[in-house]
């Protein structure tokens, strides 16, 4: 699935596999639910584990389209994570406080996902927004439920019946954040901040970034607002006035989804993907303009941020 910023697990290069575990399912009871208490116990033990791993859905398979675009929805995410460090923590001490955290199995909607709704695009901004608060927050992997979704409908490549098998807007998403996306995190103001519509996230960029350079930047955002959001774009109170953008947007219950106005697509037939080119924009004043109901990408290619170098 999508990637977390960190490690991506103990054990060392020569080890041929890692174990993990205990994998507890979601919980809604805080620290002292039963699966967290499991866990607690679980590090009490001291296992020999490479890294503690959980599972998180945002809720359940009745969820509708507000539900999801709802930054309380949203929210969860961080809270959970939060509960889990510490549980970690209460239970193996500062030992196990040094284990990587993994996000064994999640997606929008437990039990098979919400029908319709978790392989269309409204689903897509829980998915990006939780791709990146896993790495803003050090879990170390994000693991995505699941690939090919034959019998389920939360899949990144929807195939009911195992027919017409069609690359859904999450598909599209975790292809971009996996090409241009690196792996160092960087602060943004406010940014893990309860209650935000605009969440915005930064990252150094890959070496594979379009447009990308030494000390390039990598915004993420999710505007869950009905309405066009202006932003000022700045690294350490300089103004970026050249940027990439890689704008999603589309019909919040459409299958398909739009990059900067084209839709993408997988050929049926060679496994071939369009190309996903940004698009190139300038601002003097260093201003950009985010439509309603929209997520993306946006590089800065002349941040020059030692960070990133």
């Amino acid at each position: 699935g999508g990637g977390g910023g960190g490690n991506g697990g103990g054990g060392g290069d020569d080890k041929p596999f890692l174990l993990v575990g205990p994998d507890i399912g979601g919980s809604t009871g805080g620290q002292h639910s039963e699966s967290l208490e499991f866990l607690r116990r679980f590090a009490a033990a001291k296992p020999p584990v490479d890294a503690f791993t959980f599972h998180h859905y945002y809720g359940p398979p009745t969820f509708g389209v507000s539900d999801l675009l709802n930054s309380t929805t949203l929210d969860q995410l961080r809270q959970h994570i939060d509960d889990v460090r510490a549980v970690v923590v209460d239970g193996g001490g500062e030992e196990a406080k040094r284990i990587p955290l993994i996000l064994g199995e999640t997606s929008s909607c437990y039990g098979g996902g919400c029908p319709t709704i978790s392989t269309s695009f409204a689903a897509t901004f829980c998915w990006l927004d939780k791709l990146a608060t896993a790495a803003s927050t050090g879990i170390a992997m994000v693991n995505r439920q699941e690939f090919l979704g034959i019998y389920s409908h939360y899949a990144l490549v929807d195939a009911p019946g195992g027919r017409h098998a069609r690359a859904t807007p999450d598909f599209f998403v975790t292809l971009l954040w996996k090409r241009i996306v690196g792996s160092r995190v960087l602060a943004v103001d406010g940014e893990l901040r309860s209650g935000r519509t605009l969440r915005t996230y930064a990252f150094c960029s890959s070496n594979f970034s379009n447009g990308g350079s030494p000390g390039s930047v990598v915004l993420a955002f999710v505007n869950i607002r009905n309405s066009t959001v202006s932003a000022h774009v700045s690294v350490v109170d300089r103004p970026q006035q050249h940027r990439f953008d890689y704008i999603f947007s589309g019909g919040l219950l459409s299958p398909y989804v739009r990059l900067n106005g084209h839709l993408p697509a997988v050929n049926s037939t060679t496994g071939a993907i369009s190309p996903m080119l940004p698009r190139k924009a300038y601002s003097e004043n260093a201003k950009m303009e985010l439509p309603p109901h929209s997520l993306g990408f946006i590089v800065l290619p002349n941040a020059d941020l030692d960070e990133c170098k």
